[in-house]
């Protein structure tokens, strides 16, 4: 039964848990188990966000960089973490975010001419970030 416990809980992981309709297959859970869901959501929510900081070397050539110099961070990272934030706060996991080619490229809107090719070009670091997020706790 512990094995189904988590089995189900990863999977809660993909949707809205706070606004979803009823659903017949929870049917039969206790509060003190919806409560631990609700926890598991929240937790891995908070974390994978804390992982959302872009490294030093992110720059845009046209956006962050001036000579040598870069300041803050790229647009498109800007539009990326926020988005993927508000989207992992309701369902914390990678699938929506990185799996998502629509959500990628709607990071790209604010007008930088080159951060469509600097979000391309930092396809490792996003692949990297994907493997964090999907390495922390998943299960109650």
């Amino acid at each position: 039964l512990e094995d189904k416990a988590k089995i189900a809980s990863r999977y809660t992981l993909r949707i809205n848990l706070l606004d979803t309709p009823l659903l017949d297959e929870m049917r039969h859970i206790s509060a003190y188990d919806y409560q631990k869901l609700i926890n598991l959501h929240r937790t891995r929510a908070k974390a994978a966000s804390g992982l959302l900081t872009p490294p030093r070397s992110l720059k845009c050539p046209q956006c962050n960089t001036y000579g040598h110099s870069s300041y803050g961070s790229p647009k498109w990272w800007q539009t990326f973490a926020s988005k993927a934030k508000a989207e992992l706060a309701v369902r914390p996991t990678t699938e929506g975010i990185f799996d998502n080619m629509e959500f990628l490229k709607s990071t790209c809107v604010d007008g930088c001419p080159g951060c469509p090719m600097n979000l391309l070009q930092s396809g490792p670091l996003l692949m990297e970030l994907k493997k964090q997020i999907d390495a922390l706790p998943s299960t109650i």
